[in-house]
């Protein structure tokens, strides 16, 4: 369980629609013909679907045996101008010996062609509206001497539902006068980005920083543990799979060489199948506690933040950013 905490204030963004993965392969052009290029021929593919929830698909894709001998046949033929072997003269290498002596090179580039169309093809036939990309190991895929090549993988989709009738529908919009206070805590956090740890004596507080040993146990086995971890001090911490809950409550006024024992709760989808849901113990052994040293307003920090005049200039920018947000 490795610590790591989210920026509150990022933004979410948008995510595409749709398998965006480039058109593998060359197109030929015939002499005279007009600059368009023709249309690769579709692929003779094999789909199986399976919805395992409302928003995966399980997909297995089956290429014909005569689509693979057609892109091993594109590709050697392409190689018989440029293959070098010794012994022989440029571009005069027999066939058959190209075939056996880059047969590796040219079946891994098929390979990966043949993938990157099939899925293209998949993607274009079934219409899906995926939100990842296709969740399949390439180097676990094999060509195969003979037959056709199957592979299987995970599809993450938006779940397909009927609207509601929506147009007319009144909606509530969010309006906000900002404050010389919400300034000042957006420009404290525009300084943070700027600022240094500094240690600190005395007890720690919300905001401040805390070098920390760390061990996860439950039933009293050892799960995973840390020598040292920088932690903030904030309401949850979270973890790759799990969060505490109250974490500024646990460690107030906590001071170098004191200990601290929480319960953190472990996600859903923690690796460990066992201990999903459960809680478990989290034990810190402050070693340091740090505070975080905002730097001063320079003409220098100034120039440095935006070619700013002034710190009145800074905080103007701060106050439209804040309308910006909120207007987004």
């Amino acid at each position: 369980m490795a610590s790591s905490e989210r920026d509150d204030d990022q933004d979410e963004g948008e995510q595409d629609e749709g398998l965006s993965l480039p058109d593998g392969g060359a197109v030929s052009q015939a002499e005279g013909a007009s600059p368009e290029e023709e249309p690769k021929p579709k692929l003779s593919l094999q789909v199986d679907v399976q919805e395992r929830s409302t928003c995966e698909r399980h997909i297995t894709v089956t290429v014909s045996r005569e689509d693979i001998d057609r892109y091993l046949e594109k590709e050697f033929s392409e190689l018989m101008s440029t293959a070098q072997v010794p012994g022989f003269r440029h571009g005069h290498v027999p066939r058959r010996l190209v075939e056996m002596r880059f047969r590796k090179d040219v079946g891994e580039r098929v390979k990966s062609a043949l993938l990157m169309d099939s899925v293209a093809q998949v993607s274009e036939e079934q219409e899906f509206a995926a939100i990842g990309e296709p969740d399949f190991d390439v180097d676990a895929i094999e060509l195969p001497d003979e037959g056709p090549m199957t592979y299987e993988f995970n599809l993450e989709v938006r779940p397909d539902f009927d609207l509601p009738q929506w147009k007319g529908l009144l909606i509530e919009r969010p309006v906000h006068e900002f404050t010389d206070k919400d300034v000042d805590l957006a420009l404290k956090d525009l300084l943070a980005r700027s600022g240094k740890l500094v240690p600190h004596d005395g007890p720690a507080e919300a905001g401040d920083y805390v070098s920390t040993g760390l061990t996860f146990t439950y039933g009293g086995n050892v799960l995973s543990g840390s020598e040292e971890e920088l932690i903030r001090i904030r309401p949850v911490l979270t973890f790759r799979d799990g969060r505490i809950e109250g974490f500024d409550e646990l460690m107030k006024g906590v001071r170098a060489g004191e200990t601290r024992v929480g319960e953190a709760r472990l996600s859903a989808d923690a690796p460990n199948a066992a201990l999903r849901g459960q809680a478990v113990t989290a034990t810190f052994e402050v070693r340091e506690v740090k505070k975080l040293e905002l730097p001063e307003i320079t003409p220098q920090l100034l120039s440095d933040l935006g070619n700013f005049e002034s710190e009145a200039d800074l905080r103007d920018a701060v106050r439209d950013s804040l309308g910006r947000r909120l207007e987004y």
